[in-house]
């Protein structure tokens, strides 16, 4: 099954964003999915296409979390507060194939080209790079400089 949780939030309390906010009220409504079901309605129709808005929303955020974790390159737009962690031993590139793939091939025609555009990223001794998409001849390359 898959579960999507909805949660909408009202007016902030202490004035801040982010996971740093704290809402005066917050409401969480959950659906569960059947995946093997043939039942159609509407309001899962609408549930998923908001979905899928807000993934377009974050996008831009997650190629920068995923930047910092498999090459320890921190986006300028990418908060100080954020932290991203994992296992030494794990290799995330094959995340980041999943993930373009899956900008490719999507019906709502998402262009992760744009991503690195206006970027700055600064590795751990603090030199600045820019990351540069080309595709050439159907194959895609990226390059830092």
């Amino acid at each position: 099954s898959v579960v999507y949780e909805l949660k909408l939030g009202g007016s902030l309390i202490n004035g801040m964003i982010g996971d740093q906010g704290t809402w005066a009220e917050m409401r969480t409504l959950r659906f569960q999915l059947d995946v093997d079901t043939k039942f159609r309605s509407p309001v899962l129709v609408l549930l998923d296409n908001m979905m899928k808005d807000a993934i377009g929303h974050t996008n831009s955020w997650y190629f920068d979390v995923l930047m910092l974790a498999i090459f320890q390159r921190r986006s300028n737009r990418l908060p100080r507060q954020t932290l991203v962690t994992k296992p030494d031993e794990e290799d995330l590139t094959h995340e980041l194939g999943n993930f373009l793939s899956q900008m490719l091939h999507n019906p709502r025609k998402w262009n992760f080209m744009v991503f690195p555009e206006g970027k700055t990223y600064t590795d751990d001794e603090g030199k600045t790079h820019r990351l540069l998409f080309k595709i050439d001849e159907g194959k895609f390359s990226y390059q830092w400089v």
